[in-house]
């Protein structure tokens, strides 16, 4: 299953990189990228205003050589699961999240299950990536009972050496992440509630 996930790396769009010219990245931005990978999360800073990442928490889940995945965990979009897969099992009022500007019509599930996941990745204990689409498929006609789990479109990608770029150019920080937050946190709440934990001096609206 990490093979199909490497796969899905090396059709990413190569986009723009930092500006040109030598990176000096003071201490911390070297140390959250030594602390890259899969289930760790993205927190966007501030400064970073590309509409499709500005004030998002992503997932990480993958990283590598050949760039990083993620998924972006705090923002439902308007339509139910029902409303948007037509499954009969899906959970009434269930929110089909954006999970990046990258293959959009592709769905990703995260899912929290006490016993492994067929075809899955897991990325936390008890916290497992269904990315197969004949998986995920069968999985949302039929979704196991007692699993927790959301629905994403399409992801968030880099090419390599790009995420490092943007956290030395500060507009990342790197933090650890746990079931709960994922998957039980308030998605209009999840990135105050972080940023704010990594700097509490910093007043935002």
């Amino acid at each position: 299953m990490i093979s199909a996930i490497r796969t899905l790396l090396l059709l990413l769009p190569l986009m723009a990189t930092a500006a040109s010219g030598p990176l000096d990245p003071g201490a911390r931005e070297r140390e959250e990228v030594e602390q890259l990978a899969p289930g760790r999360l993205l927190v966007a800073m501030p400064q970073l205003r590309d509409p499709n990442f500005q004030e998002t928490v992503i997932l990480l889940v993958d990283y590598g050589r050949r760039g990083a995945m993620g998924v972006v965990l705090n923002r439902p979009s308007t339509l139910t699961l029902n409303d948007a897969l037509g499954g009969h099992e899906l959970p009434r009022g269930q929110k089909l999240f954006f999970g990046g500007p990258v293959q959009s019509h592709r769905r990703l599930v995260l899912a929290a299950s006490a016993q492994p996941l067929k075809n899955s990745l897991p990325l936390l204990p008890g916290l497992y990536l269904l990315h197969d689409a004949d998986e995920v498929a069968r999985w949302l006609q039929a979704p196991a009972a007692g699993i927790r789990f959301r629905v994403f479109s399409g992801y968030a990608g880099w090419g390599p050496q790009q995420l490092e770029h943007e956290i030395y150019f500060g507009d990342w920080r790197v933090l650890p992440a746990s079931l709960p937050l994922v998957l039980d946190s308030l998605p209009e709440e999840l990135w105050l509630r972080l940023i704010r934990y990594d700097n509490p001096r910093m007043a935002l609206r």
